[in-house]
């Protein structure tokens, strides 16, 4: 999974480098998710912004980790402006229960909030 991973004290910023999330690539998107929501003690910021397909079976995982996250005292994030992934989260509801950020910016003071 193309990704860049940027880490900030105990954050993690995952910038997902992918076009599409779907059956070609959704184990290693697992495996990056499941790795990241389970180590450590601090939050996660996942980047989708250069996604231009994200199938329901990667919302699953999303919705899980998030959950995960938590769990362990932390916040998982979503980084995305882009409408048409941004209407995935709405018409699932997870925009109800994962907090979803426009820029990297409000990222960070999302984070520093308790």
């Amino acid at each position: 999974m193309d990704h860049e991973l940027i880490v900030e004290n105990e954050n993690r910023i995952l910038l997902v480098k992918e076009r599409a999330i779907d059956v070609q690539n959704i184990a290693q998107f697992r495996d990056l998710l499941e790795k990241h929501a389970t180590e450590g003690t601090g939050n996660i910021v996942l980047g989708l912004d250069d996604v231009n397909f994200l199938g329901s079976v990667a919302l699953g995982m999303i919705s899980l980790s998030s959950i995960m996250v938590d769990k362990r005292g932390g916040k998982f994030l979503i980084l995305c402006s882009k409408d048409s992934i941004l209407k995935l989260f709405i018409v699932s509801g997870l925009y109800r229960v994962i907090r979803i950020v426009n820029s990297l910016e409000e990222a960070r003071l999302q984070m520093e909030r308790p």
